[in-house]
């Protein structure tokens, strides 16, 4: 019920992508360094460049279950650096609109 509501043609990111395989195809939320590595990432910044078009509407499906990848973001990082609007809940997942 919760990705019931996401809008058509939303670019889905997610902080565990493969929990959402076969019925929506999802890439991973931004992460802070490589997986297995220290190399610092810009994925942020390049998701929050292409919030700034008006043709691109990117989502974010977050399922608070394990695993917790280290590497990644943790929703409240993002929601200090992005405006998060909760469009669905059920359980343990929320999605969101992502805008800048």
């Amino acid at each position: 019920v919760a990705v019931a509501g996401l809008p058509d043609g939303c670019q889905l990111y997610s902080n565990l992508p493969n929990a959402l395989y076969p019925d929506h195809e999802a890439d991973w939320s931004p992460q802070r360094r490589a997986l297995e590595s220290s190399r610092e990432l810009d994925d942020l910044e390049q998701i929050t460049a292409t919030l700034e078009d008006p043709d691109t509407l990117s989502c974010l499906i977050w399922i608070d279950e394990p695993p917790v990848y280290g590497h990644l973001w943790t929703l409240e990082d993002l929601r200090d650096r992005l405006d998060l609007v909760e469009i669905g809940s059920e359980g343990s997942v929320t999605t969101f609109v992502m805008l800048p």
